[in-house]
Formats: structure tokens, sequence, C-alpha cells
């Protein structure tokens, strides 16, 4: 992990640190599976020689390691992971393209997005 990455995930801690969760809405956390979808993006999530990379992958990657989480990222087109994501639970879909034909379709985790970074659930 470059230290960019390390930087931005220790953002993310601080960040995170102040949400206040009880200990069962933690404990009921832990259990649930969360698939995570991403679709090729390059430089930001690709596929290299059967490997998904790129710098947001990392920072997912250590997000779930740090969770204790597996990696459960899977890259998919953007229609097949939005076609799931109405569908699913336990979903989420980082690193797409902002672009005026989706503005409606989400609820972002943020307005300002937080080191060029939203989560959608």
């Amino acid at each position: 992990m470059g230290t960019t990455t390390g930087k931005r995930i220790d953002q993310i801690e601080k960040l995170s640190q102040k949400v206040k969760l009880t200990k069962k809405e933690i404990e009921s956390a832990k259990k649930i599976k969360l698939t995570i979808l991403t679709e090729d993006f390059p430089p930001v999530n690709y596929n290299q020689k059967g490997k998904l990379t790129g710098f947001s992958v990392e920072v997912v990657r250590e997000i779930l390691n740090r969770q204790g989480k597996p990696d459960t990222i899977e890259l998919k087109n953007w229609s097949e992971s939005y076609q799931r994501l109405k569908v699913e639970e336990n979903l989420a879909f980082f690193s797409t393209s902002r672009i005026k034909q989706r503005e409606k379709m989400f609820k972002e985790s943020s307005k300002k997005q937080f080191l060029n970074y939203s989560i959608i659930c």
C-alpha cells in the first residue's frame, strides 16, 4: 500500500470515529456479508493480468482488511452493477463516473465528496 493510500485510510478512520454506534449495531454490522462492486475505470480500478487493482481498490481492500472482512470486490460493468443495486441487499458500489444522466438515480453518501470518494449502498 502506497503512502498516499495510507494517508487516505487514516483520514477515513478519523472520520469514522466520529460516528457513534452502539455495541449491538457494531456486532450486527460485523455479521453482514457485504459484496462490493466496481467497474473497469483505469487507473482507479481495473483488471491487470487477472488481478483487480487500482488506487481505489487498494483503499477499499485496506478498509476491509482493517475491519477483518474478506475481500469481496467484484469487477462488473456499470449496467449490471446498477441493476443488482436496485434489487439485492448488502451491496456497495465504488468509483464510478458521475455524469448528468446518473444524477437523479442516487442519493450519495455526501454532496461534497470526501477525498473524491463516494460509496453508494
